[in-house]
């Protein structure tokens, strides 16, 4: 297709930096991003969903803490949007198949903007 593979991953969410740590910290600030200008084109009422999986163990490797305290992406992203003026209305959650040494669960986080956000 002609795309220059390590071009595009310096632009692709969470992928710019080398280390976990670190592709954490700007997987978070890039959906940070996502997010604000998710409720800022949204209007009052409307809703984004966005497909999420959360490996435990690695974000616990990654945060210093044991797997069973690691607040899951999901989460994450959902405590980011309350300060975009967008609440969660449904959380899917999804076994996946294929992927269960390294990844269980992925979810679909269903965000409405806020009738009266401020934002």
């Amino acid at each position: 297709m002609g795309v220059d593979i390590d071009n595009l991953r310096k632009s692709m969410i969470g992928l710019r930096k080398d280390g976990l740590k670190d592709k954490f910290e700007v997987y978070i600030e890039d959906m940070t991003k996502v997010i604000a200008e998710c409720s800022r084109v949204l209007k009052p009422g409307k809703i984004c969903s966005i497909v999420v999986g959360t490996n435990r163990n690695q974000l616990g490797k990654i945060l210093k803490v044991d797997s069973e305290e690691v607040i899951g992406i999901d989460e994450i992203l959902t405590n980011i949007a309350q300060n975009y003026g967008m609440g969660s209305i449904r959380k899917i959650e999804r076994q996946i198949t294929g992927m269960a040494n390294t990844m269980r669960t992925e979810y679909i986080v269903m965000l409405e903007k806020r009738l009266t956000s401020g934002v």
